[in-house]
């Protein structure tokens, strides 16, 4: 992408969301109870079963800005 310094921000930007976007589509799991199998198919099942185990519990976050009255 032609990124020569950590200050060409926009850059960086596109070729983060990029490399997220291919991670989550297109990578697989290498190791545990989901080798082999899509990251984007199994991201409900891991978080299912860490709420399941105990080490974890449901967290979300707003999408947009949320500005209170």
């Amino acid at each position: 992408m032609g990124i020569t310094s950590p200050n060409d921000r926009e850059r960086l930007r596109i070729a983060k969301e990029k490399v997220y976007l291919k991670g989550y589509y297109e990578a697989r799991m290498f190791t545990g109870d989901f080798k082999d199998e899509k990251v984007q198919d199994v991201k409900k099942k891991i978080q299912d079963a860490i709420i399941k185990t105990g080490m974890g519990l449901k967290y979300m976050e707003p999408e947009k800005e949320v500005i209170s009255r």
